[in-house]
């Protein structure tokens, strides 16, 4: 039995007790970086989507998202995608983990799951959803047409993350029928601040 949507719905509700909330503001409208300790044969957020035609732009508001992205992972159409979130502080000069981390054990099973802590910062503006559900990033070619909206990360959490840098590192892992990964993973950061 796969336990990720229970390990979410546990997070959830943890994160729901809380009475704060605190926004995490990126440090660049790319949004996404290169990760500074890349695993072994990882590769950044352009070898996943090709962003020729995605345009980010930060202001007060957030930043603004639009345009459309292209799948460029080359991996096979019945791989299964694990995902690794997780947030890092910085402390005396040294990143360290917190107590935030997430695996969603097969990503394109659940990516359309509006419980998810993901869906509202990502999904939920896919205006061609049906088109692609059954594609997630395991077909090479596949448009993900992104509707315009403004991302803001608003955090409550009941587990504090206190103000400063951070990081969060996302890690896909692709897995063939037989358990074996793919060579090449992706791993990319979003580094911003707790404020």
């Amino acid at each position: 039995m796969d336990r990720a949507p229970w390990k979410i719905l546990i997070l959830l509700q943890i994160i729901g007790l809380t009475l704060s909330s605190r926004e995490y503001v990126l440090d660049s409208e790319n949004i996404f970086t290169e990760c500074l300790n890349p695993p072994p044969g990882s590769k950044p957020f352009n070898h996943l989507v090709d962003i020729s035609r995605f345009t980010t732009k930060k202001d007060k508001d957030g930043i603004h998202i639009s345009g459309n992205l292209t799948t460029t992972w080359d991996i096979g159409p019945t791989d299964r995608i694990e995902i690794n979130v997780a947030i890092l502080k910085l402390d005396r000069g040294n990143w360290k983990p917190t107590a935030l981390a997430v695996n969603v054990k097969d990503f394109c099973k659940e990516m359309y799951d509006t419980n998810t802590l993901y869906y509202p910062y990502s999904i939920k503006y896919i205006s061609n959803k049906q088109d692609v559900k059954d594609k997630c990033f395991n077909h090479k070619g596949t448009l993900i047409l992104v509707d315009p909206f403004v991302l803001k990360v608003v955090l409550s959490v009941a587990v504090p993350l206190g103000p400063g840098p951070h990081r969060v590192v996302v890690k896909l892992v692709a897995y063939n029928t037989d358990g074996v990964p793919n060579p090449t993973s992706i791993c990319m950061e979003v580094p911003g601040k707790v404020v």
